[in-house]
């Protein structure tokens, strides 16, 4: 049977001849229903009853015969994966064998051309999914068989003393049966693939604490709750199970079943795990899915609908081929709705995540979350040769998702007239679109004020600035401009956000992305370009501490930078730090905050910015982001004109913040804090890891990170 070369569109006949096929083929397609965009090693960890050989045999005759098709993702390098779907006259067989209506199905489970799409905007997410289920599906006592998939899921329960119920979202839902021969045993899961793309508490402390009063209302209606499944590193498991530990011992009365795997040891811990659950011997599930309506009618006769359309971009078939919105079989629209606000349809957006290799993926990821970073930091961060940063960036460049920044977009002069500007024309806007009503005269005048302060306020700016720039702030820039610093555009950075699985605002607020240009200001893209000394300096901070820990780590030490977080992602009402980041050693982490100061703060200033730790810590405000209070790290970069090389200028600086932090601990707990100058990080052979860091009640420099 070749009915993919058939040059009309399949009719239901079609569908109804491969009902004929074999058990192993039908499995196949049942499982690519249930879970679009698996690769061969799911669906041999899903259906391990056959060969390894006989599974990607009949998954190619699968695709010959036009009943399923793959769209290659270059996630690994030098190696593309291929991720099957099925197609429209796959999509009827199915509805076939299940008397099922077909949009009902697309609807139900993401297999039209629009969800399909969507998935691949947020590939990684997906697979990582599927990884953490297909070692769950192995880790049972027999043949697995996958009877519920809910990507995402969402479970309801009640609230006595509210109107409406309680919702809690997580990225996935599995129900297993493992088929052992003499018995069946049944297995309900939550799952989350941490990927370690946002800050873990401020994503996840909400939606696990609405976990409790889920799982107490099953308990109530005796039903067994499902067992939440949390796969990650190595460096954040421990604060996985301290954010677990601490919602339970808020919420004592409702025990919540959950357990943490590591990436690193996925498939032995996610065994140990499933070997010390008891298994129920019958299903006992929290809720089925709401039931596929049945095909009301019969189509024999006509053409299959067109629910998935010509191949995806990326697939080998799809060069040439336009696409068609998927549609029923009275021409209506089946693929979910265009968020508002998006400037692309998913297919524009399509071709880039299946362009874009694994470490153009990992430059981008970095360019958006670190503004203004020159091709040396990148190269350093990243443990790149100056010839692979090239290419790669390169790469970008010609597809639009970074951008090289111009001398003239630098210093506040540029910067505080373009936001002025932009706020005046956000004022204008809304006056015009939205006038005064009669009556309501008091509502106007904060606009026709801010329109007269405006401006004044930008004089004062620039008068404080400086109108023009120096010979040596010429000279500066200069030498930046020629280390190539760039930026990510917003497509490059609506990119990366989908990649982490967030929207863009959500990234910018929670990781702190930042860019766009000079003309789309994007997150603290104008504070960032304001003061490019700052930035430079916290990127170079950045830099040479993952080149220093990569290096250990290569040289066999046990040491590894497990987090690191920009200004915009650690900020928190006051409290501004440049950046927070942990080192492991061996089983043990170190969280710290980075203050980066050239030396033009003040003693008022620095005594701000200090009581906002005290007052972060004091509160408490903490253990909702942290496990455990950070300890700050202070870094004297080089100083400003004459005293740019001065080490005994940065040294005074230093004694100065150490003798305040003294001042400031009288009659209470003192900040856990280490000082150190750019100077002495350079020449010492450990760079941040060696013995260059001091306490605030004495000189002497004995401290390691971590301590």
């Amino acid at each position: 049977m070749n009915i993919n070369t058939k040059p009309m569109r399949p009719v239901w006949d079609d569908a109804a001849a491969a009902l004929g096929l074999t058990a192993t083929k039908r499995a196949l397609l049942r499982l690519l229903a249930q879970l679009p965009l698996s690769s061969a090693g799911l669906l041999l960890r899903l259906y391990p009853e056959v060969a390894p050989w006989t599974v990607r045999r009949s998954l190619n005759e699968l695709g010959d015969d036009g009943l399923i098709a793959a769209v290659h993702a270059p996630l690994v390098a030098r190696r593309a994966a291929r991720l099957w779907h099925l197609t429209d006259l796959g999509l009827a067989a199915i509805a076939c064998d299940q008397g099922a209506d077909p949009a009902a199905l697309v609807r139900a489970n993401g297999l039209g051309r629009e969800y399909l799409l969507t998935d691949l905007r947020h590939l990684p997410a997906v697979l990582a999914l599927h990884r953490l289920l297909g070692a769950l599906a192995a880790a049972g006592p027999g043949a697995p068989q996958l009877q519920v998939w809910q990507r995402p899921w969402r479970g309801t329960y009640p609230r006595p003393h509210a109107g409406a119920a309680g919702v809690v979202r997580l990225p996935a839902r599995a129900a297993l049966a493992w088929d052992a021969g003499d018995e069946v045993r049944y297995g309900d899961f939550l799952l989350i693939a941490d990927r370690a793309t946002a800050p873990l508490r401020d994503t996840w402390r909400g939606p696990l604490a609405g976990l409790f009063p889920h799982t107490a209302a099953a308990r109530r209606a005796g039903r067994t709750p499902p067992t939440l499944l949390i796969a990650t590193d190595d460096g954040r498991a421990p604060t996985w199970r301290a954010l677990l530990d601490d919602l339970r011992a808020e919420r004592r009365e409702t025990p919540l079943p959950a357990h943490v795997a590591t990436w690193e040891a996925l498939d032995a811990d996610v065994a140990a795990i499933v070997a010390a659950l008891h298994l129920d011997r019958e299903p006992r599930w929290l809720g089925e899915p709401s039931p596929v309506p049945r095909a009301t009618a019969s189509a024999s006769d006509g053409p299959v609908p067109h629910l998935v359309g010509g191949p995806l971009a990326g697939s080998t078939a799809a060069a040439g081929v336009p696409a068609e919105p998927p549609t029923d079989d009275h021409g209506k629209k089946t693929g979910p709705m265009q968020a508002p606000g998006l400037r692309t349809r998913p297919e524009a957006e399509a071709p880039l995540a299946l362009s874009l290799s694994a470490s153009e993926w990992a430059l981008l990821d970095l360019v958006a979350r670190h503004p203004l970073l020159t091709r040396d930091q990148a190269a350093r961060a990243l443990g790149w040769s100056d010839a692979a940063i090239r290419r790669r960036r390169g790469a970008l460049l010609d597809r639009g998702l970074v951008r090289l920044i111009g001398a003239e977009e630098f210093g506040p002069r540029r910067t505080v007239a373009a936001t002025a500007m932009a706020a005046l024309a956000s004022y204008r806007t809304s006056l015009r679109l939205a006038p005064v009503a009669p009556g309501r005269v008091d509502r106007a005048w904060p606009v026709g004020l801010a329109l007269v302060l405006l401006p004044l306020l930008s004089v004062m700016a620039l008068a404080r600035t400086g109108i023009g720039r120096t010979k040596q702030g010429d000279d500066f820039l200069d030498r930046l401009v020629a280390r190539q610093p760039v930026e990510a555009t917003r497509a490059g950075l609506a990119a990366v956000a989908a990649w982490q699985g967030l929207t863009l605002p959500t990234a910018v607020a929670r990781n702190g992305l930042a860019g766009g240009g000079p003309d789309d200001l994007i997150g603290a893209r104008a504070g960032l370009l304001a003061a490019p000394r700052h930035t430079l300096g916290v990127n170079e901070h950045f830099a040479t501490l993952a080149g220093v820990i990569r290096a250990a780590a290569r040289s066999g030490q046990d040491v590894a930078l497990t987090e690191w977080r920009n200004a915009g992602a650690c900020a928190h009402k006051r409290l501004r730090p440049d950046g927070y980041f942990v080192i492991r050693r061996g089983e043990r982490g170190q969280a710290f905050f980075l203050e980066y100061d050239r030396g033009t703060m003040g003693r008022r200033d620095w005594t701000q910015k200090l009581a906002a730790y005290y007052a972060y810590r004091d509160g408490g405000a903490y253990r909702r982001d942290y496990d455990g209070f950070p300890t700050l790290l202070v870094v004297i970069g080089a100083g400003a004109q004459a005293q740019e090389s001065d080490a005994a200028w940065a040294a005074a600086i230093e004694d100065r913040i150490a003798r305040l932090l003294r001042d400031l601990a009288v009659g209470r707990t003192p900040l856990p804090a280490l000082l150190s100058t750019e100077a002495r990080i350079a020449a010492d052979p450990g760079g941040p890891l060696g013995p260059v860091w001091r306490v605030p009640e004495t000189a002497s420099r004995r401290c390691h990170l971590p301590q």
